[in-house]
């Protein structure tokens, strides 16, 4: 709570400063304009997405202030101490390695500021080995979390036990921050890679409760929908319901639509179903109009079953014009496979053609041509990888890529329960054509 108001007090100064011409921000510290930087990315955090442009705007000032800065400007320690935060919270690393170059840091401050400024040149293994051996928490509170943060960030791919274990830290160093929000949310994938099912369960209601709002929900939301399903066995879907209840009503509706589709694609039957009906429980804009995406998703799990010919219609029925560019390539895809089952070369030959027989009908073709990609909407930049205007255009260290572009998981196989009552030839076709619609959803995903 301190913290918090002394932060609002040097916020206010700040904000009158960041509007005003001459050199009004000159008359203010590196580590006054810091704080206020973490006064607004906490801000964010909480969900006040109006804060992005000042985060902005004081990134700017403080790259000119370090920029202008000399030897003499960093006598005082805690002014070391704000250059490090702000290289760890998005700082222009160009900026931040000629500042600390012109540091004369002593023996015990060294491996930090030699750490840091391998982190802000992507050296990640480099910056492991120099910050081993320092101790996040006995730094003052502000410069342990990121450090922790940023420690538990590098090494999570290769250990991530002791990655989990300091992003714990950061989060009990800094709680309510934007420092908590960004530990919290990357937690999730290493819960998920250990198994840790209590663990992932327990951090995905502790982000709802406390940063739904934030404008990084929506990696949280990919993190959820993939920890669900590498879980998936050994989790209760009351848990899981029970999890995403706290959520608001579209919130729910948009992460058990992500949920259905991941979970059909991955061949989870039951998850699909569970979270498409969901899904379909939520009024969608249009009153008594089903949303095409969960008749989408629902239908997946169904192709390869006894009720193929009622999947086939409700997949024709599907408006395309209402799905996104992908949902449509998964539409076209499953169209496909499903017409493929029906006419299986394994079932019985049909009889010779008369001349009053109707014929039959023709199945629908399928788009080759990619639709094009629906552009995402504008996102703040995540912790530590937030750049000043005129930032080099390098991209992020390791530790600080973002979190939504890592690929989908393998797509599993799918289960054999689920077709156990079938006649063995079909079912040896029908995973023949599950296998290719495998491959025909890899640019779907």
């Amino acid at each position: 709570m301190k913290r918090l108001c002394r932060a609002m007090a040097f916020g206010a100064s700040l904000s009158a400063a960041a509007f005003a011409t001459g050199p009004a921000d000159a008359a203010l510290d590196t580590f006054q304009m810091v704080r206020s930087l973490q006064l607004v990315q906490d801000r964010i955090a909480g969900g006040d997405h109006a804060a992005l442009p000042m985060q902005q705007k004081i990134l700017q000032m403080i790259d000119k202030k370090l920029r202008e800065a000399g030897p003499d400007d960093f006598r005082e320690r805690k002014n070391i101490e704000a250059l490090l935060i702000y290289a760890m919270s998005g700082g222009n690393p160009v900026t931040v390695d000629v500042a600390i170059a012109r540091l004369k840091p002593d023996e015990a401050t060294k491996p930090l500021t030699d750490g840091v400024r391998f982190y802000i040149r992507g050296d990640a293994k480099s910056a492991i080995t120099t910050l081993q051996s320092i101790d996040p928490r006995t730094l003052n509170s502000d410069l342990g979390s990121f450090l922790a943060l940023i420690k538990g960030s590098m090494t999570a791919a290769d250990e991530p036990k002791p990655a989990i274990a300091l992003l714990d830290t950061a989060r009990l160093l800094a709680p309510g921050t934007l420092v908590e929000e960004a530990a919290l949310r990357r937690s999730l994938p290493l819960a998920a890679r250990l198994g840790d099912t209590e663990r992932f369960l327990r951090a995905s209601s502790q982000y709802v409760r406390r940063f739904l709002r934030s404008p990084y929900a929506t990696q949280y939301a990919d993190e959820l929908v993939k920890g669900i399903v590498a879980l998936y066995a050994s989790l209760d879907l009351h848990v899981i319901e029970s999890t995403i209840a706290e959520m608001s009503r579209e919130h729910q509706k948009v992460i058990y639509l992500r949920l259905a589709r991941t979970a059909a694609i991955e061949g989870l039957r039951e998850l699909s179903d569970f979270a498409a009906k969901k899904a379909a429980d939520f009024e969608s804009v249009a009153a008594g109009e089903d949303d095409p995406r969960a008749l989408l998703y629902s239908s997946l799990s169904e192709i390869a079953s006894e009720k193929g010919p009622e999947i086939l219609e409700r997949l024709r029925s599907i408006d395309r014009d209402k799905l996104a560019g992908p949902d449509r390539q998964l539409l076209d895809a499953a169209i496909s496979v499903a017409t493929g089952i029906m006419t299986s070369p394994n079932d019985p030959a049909p009889p010779a053609p008369v001349a009053a027989a109707e014929p039959e009908p023709e199945p629908q073709p399928v788009a080759h041509a990619p639709a094009p990609e629906q552009p995402e909407p504008p996102q703040a930049m995540d912790i530590a990888a937030a750049r000043p205007a005129h930032a080099s255009a390098e991209p992020p260290p390791l530790a600080v890529q973002r979190v939504d572009r890592r690929p989908d998981p393998p797509v599993l196989p799918v289960d054999a329960s689920a077709s156990a009552e079938e006649p063995l030839p079909l079912v040896s076709e029908t995973r023949r054509k599950l296998e290719e619609i495998d491959k025909m959803l890899e640019g779907a995903k």
